[in-house]
Order: structure tokens, then C-alpha cells, then sequence
């Protein structure tokens, strides 16, 4: 990764105050630090693999792109941690319907089709909760040419 003079001009930026880019060549596996967005640098044109790390997260996010000559890489991040949380809190009150049903089906009161349909209750609730817990954020990166913009 050469920073020549008369290398192609690309301009990093985002959706996100302090995502921070990062670029290497395949099959290279260590990253090179370019800015915290948004910012400038000269790189050569060739595959890259461009990977951001957002704010203070471990999570390094990488695509490959291509560099052309004036190259835009523009980056839209969108933080799910709300989702997961309530897919947390989706999947403890299932759980607790789910032993709560299996607590009152042993009573002598219990009866069938109610504790049936609780239990049901308690089974998709912690299945959507599930679902919810593991979505990812979403990222996408795109490129474009300088004169787009």
C-alpha cells in the first residue's frame, strides 16, 4: 500500500462520528489504521479489503472494494443494540410463562387447554426473543466515484 503522489485520492466517510477505517490487500491479514472519518489518503488502485470499527467496539466490519482512480468509500452504520436488548428481555418473560405453566400444569386446577396455550405463549415468545438477541447492526459500504458527489 503505497501513499505516491500520484496515487487516486479516496475519501472516507460516515454515518458515524469516530468510525475509524482501516484497509488492507489480500491476501495480507493485517490491517493498516487510514483515519477516523471523515478524512482523506492516497492509496494505489486495487482490490482492497476495507474494514471500520465504530466508537469504542471490538467489532471490526470488513467488505472488499475496489479502488479506481478518485474513489468515495461512504459508510452507513445502524447500532441494533436496542433490538437485541428487548429480544433479552423478549426471551426471559417466555421463559418465565414456559416454567410458570409447567409450575401451575402440576396443580390440581390446571386446566388443559390453558395451560396449553400458555405454554405455546412461553415457547414463541422465547423464540422470538431468540431471533431478536442475535441481530446483527447493520453496515453497509459503498464506493463511488468523486464526481457523484
Amino acid at each position: 500500500m503505497d501513499t505516491q503522489a500520484g496515487s487516486p485520492n479516496i475519501r472516507f466517510s460516515s454515518n458515524r462520528k469516530g468510525t475509524r477505517f482501516f484497509v488492507r490487500i489480500e491476501p495480507e491479514r493485517a490491517y493498516r489504521f487510514i483515519c477516523t472519518g471523515p478524512c482523506s489518503e492516497r492509496l494505489e488502485p486495487q482490490a482492497y479489503v476495507v474494514a471500520i470499527r465504530v466508537g469504542e467496539a471490538d467489532e471490526l466490519i470488513e467488505r472488499k472494494v475496489g479502488i479506481d482512480e478518485s474513489t468515495r468509500v461512504v459508510v452507513s452504520y445502524r447500532d441494533r443494540s436496542g433490538v437485541r436488548r428487548a429480544g433479552y428481555v423478549l426471551l426471559t418473560i417466555g421463559a418465565a410463562v414456559l416454567v410458570s405453566t409447567y409450575v401451575y400444569s402440576r396443580s390440581d386446577q390446571a386446566a388443559g387447554i390453558v395451560t396449553l396455550g400458555a405454554g405455546a405463549v412461553g415457547v414463541a415468545g422465547m423464540a422470538a426473543g431468540f431471533r431478536l438477541a442475535v441481530t446483527p447492526n447493520g453496515v453497509a459500504i459503498r464506493t463511488s466515484p468523486f464526481s457523484q458527489y
